[in-house]
């Protein structure tokens, strides 16, 4: 039909090697594969909390300069070591639910803070992996918004997260019949857009990367952290829009006496190493090359990092 109607002929789109029938959970009307270039760059070396050792990283995409700024920063980088921390580690889903009044979402924060050991055994009869670690209520006029943080192990844990957080809220329904569930989502989880919610409070995983060049002079560069790590996501099969969210993050270069100091923080960097497009066969084996196939996706998140940086280095 596609090429009865707009006379392109599909070569190269239906030419591939993956399993059709098992792309299924990943896309609808199946035509082919958008095949996009893969470069590697590294070994990159992590001292890390997950990820220690020599990495190779693959980056994908069609914009020349990427795992070239990256290769350069490794250079620079020589034999050091990045060391890498895990601030926190969470996926949040933040509903919504109207109140008759401000008094009774108080109420209503009130009895979630009271009860979140019920919530928690509630939430976590949907899932064998993730586990319920805060609620966070916000309260905006009569609307209470409930900020849901759970551990989803080695998945990303979107729909994970949504589907326990639907099933806790039935509780607080049940108690609190007045109040209308508005969302599931109300926009406090805050998903897939730039937020400062998020660049204060993190969501996914929140990694520091640093290092520091003897005997080297530079300048911070102008943050551009999120080409390597999108290009990372793409390789790995991770979701592209939560790229949007790898902005919220910070560069710091500081000079000293004996060299400079260089260090980034990304506060929601959203991956997991199983599940999702983590599945498709070429994505599965990138992850397989930095060793991070059904591992913990916290090590992904930390090689990401160190990538990241490199990759600013490499603009001095």
């Amino acid at each position: 039909m596609i090429k009865e109607k707009t006379g392109a002929t599909l070569e190269h789109i239906s030419h591939f090697s993956l399993d059709a029938k098992g792309l299924h959970p990943n896309i609808e009307n199946f035509i082919g594969i958008a095949q996009v270039p893969l470069g590697i760059a590294g070994p990159i070396h992590v001292d890390g909390e997950y990820a220690n050792g020599d990495f190779l990283v693959p980056v994908a995409g069609t914009r020349k300069g990427v795992v070239e700024r990256i290769s350069r920063g490794l250079e620079l980088i020589g034999k050091r070591k990045i060391q890498t921390t895990i601030s926190s580690s969470f996926m949040a889903r933040g509903p919504v639910l109207k109140a008759p009044t401000a008094r009774y979402a108080k109420e209503m924060a009130d009895w979630t803070e009271k009860n979140f050991t019920l919530l928690k055994k509630e939430a976590e009869t949907t899932t064998k992996h993730g586990k319920l670690l805060w609620i966070k209520p916000y309260i905006v006029g009569r609307n209470l918004f409930l900020r849901f943080a759970y551990d989803t192990s080695k998945a990303m844990g979107m729909n994970m997260v949504t589907i326990a957080t639907d099933k806790a809220l039935g509780l607080v329904e049940t108690q609190f019949p007045e109040a209308k569930h508005i969302a599931l989502s109300g926009n406090m989880c805050i998903d897939k857009k730039p937020a400062f919610l998020n660049y204060i409070e993190g969501r996914g995983k929140h990694v520091t990367a640093e290092v520091f060049l003897e005997g080297v002079k530079g300048s911070s560069p102008k943050p551009g952290f999120a080409d390597a790590a999108a290009g990372i996501y793409l390789a790995t099969g991770q979701d592209l829009a939560h790229s949007v969210e790898l902005h919220n993050g910070d560069v710091l270069f500081e000079q000293t006496p004996k060299g400079l100091y260089c260090a980034l923080s990304i506060t929601s960097i959203q991956v997991g190493t199983m599940g999702g497009g983590t599945r498709v066969e070429t994505q599965n084996e990138c992850l397989k090359i930095m060793g991070c196939a059904n591992e913990a996706s916290e090590k992904l998140a930390e090689i990401i990092a160190a990538a990241a940086l490199a990759h600013e280095i490499g603009s001095i």
